[in-house]
């Protein structure tokens, strides 16, 4: 049976989905967004929050810094990737983050109301004032510039 991972967006847009399944992170997203409506209807149509195991969240985190990535998703994006690589479930999001990331770890993928990502990129960060690749500073190191990320390109 396949299973689908919801993320914050596909609750708030209203996706109808019986026995789909999500994060508490998630659930807090869509509470603060005053979505709880949709919830309840997700709710009622057996919609089950569940808590990825700490060995799925770090393989989620992995490819998330792989990608480069990390940086622009919240642990609520973390968790819900980490439920997909647990259950091998269809995560339904616009975020293209998420969506990037998941393919880089063979997950597949539905968008809610956007396209789909059109290619996978790869990131990297730099620091504005002197260029210097980072790792996971905000701040350079170095000279005390801010990141700023752009895709990594193939060499040919």
């Amino acid at each position: 049976m396949t299973v689908f991972v919801l993320d914050s967006g596909a609750i708030i847009f209203g996706v109808d989905l019986k026995g789909a399944v999500t994060t508490n992170l998630i659930i807090d997203e869509v509470k603060s967004r005053n979505a709880t409506w949709n919830l309840e209807t997700l709710e009622n149509d057996g919609l089950e929050v569940l808590t990825p195991k700490s060995e799925w969240l770090k393989k989620a985190r992995e490819g998330a810094k792989g990608s480069g990535d990390l940086r622009k998703l919240s642990k609520a994006d973390i968790s819900i990737i980490a439920l997909a690589l647990e259950l091998d479930g269809i995560i339904l999001t616009d975020d293209y983050a998420v969506q990037n990331v998941a393919s880089i770890l063979s997950l597949k993928c539905l968008p809610v109301e956007k396209e789909k990502i059109g290619k996978v990129l790869k990131w990297e960060w730099l620091c504005k004032k002197c260029k210097k690749k980072l790792e996971s500073e905000d701040e350079c190191p170095i000279c005390g510039g801010t990141a700023y990320r752009r895709v990594v390109r193939p060499r040919l």
